[in-house]
Order: C-alpha cells, then sequence, then structure tokens
C-alpha cells in the first residue's frame, strides 16, 4: 500500500492503520458525536451566559440613568430643606 505524496492519502489509504488503534468506526464515530455535542451545549451555555450579561449590564445603565437624576433632584430637595431648618431655628431663637 502506497500513500499518495504531500500527505494527500484517502480515508481507505489510512484505515488499515487507524483501525487497530480505534477498535470499533462505529463506536468512534459515536464518541466524536458526543463530545461534538458537548462543545455545542458548551458553546451555546456561554452564548447564553454572555447574553444574560449583557442584558444586566444594560438594565443596570438603564437604572443608573434614572437614578441619576433622581439623585440630583433628592439632594436638591435636601439643600431647599436644610436652608428650611436653618430658617426656622433663626426664627425660634
Amino acid at each position: 500500500m502506497v500513500l499518495r505524496s504531500n500527505c494527500m492519502a484517502s480515508t481507505q489509504d489510512l484505515l488499515p492503520f487507524v483501525m487497530p488503534h480505534l477498535g470499533d468506526l462505529r463506536a468512534f464515530t459515536r464518541r466524536m458525536e458526543e463530545t461534538r455535542a458537548a462543545y455545542v451545549c458548551t458553546n451555546m451555555l456561554w452564548s447564553f451566559l454572555i447574553c444574560l450579561l449583557g442584558m444586566l449590564s444594560g438594565l443596570f445603565d438603564l437604572f443608573v440613568s434614572f437614578a441619576e437624576p433622581l439623585s440630583y433632584e433628592i439632594s436638591q430637595n435636601s439643600s431647599k430643606l436644610q436652608q428650611k431648618i436653618h430658617n426656622l431655628r433663626r426664627v425660634v431663637k
């Protein structure tokens, strides 16, 4: 048996060399499909987690965009309230 040049061997040329090491070709194929399925599931899980992280980041940005004006308004009202309390203390004294 002669292998083709430039490492361009066909599957039929390689099978006699590969089969003793793999045992049953069907079992090998099944293992490869299970491994591929595991990789696909893992990739889908990572994609879902990254998407979820992106959504949480977007929600956090949305919360910050609403909370910023609210905190500014609260601080303005707080300073006005402190001024009124200060004025009332002057009147009481």
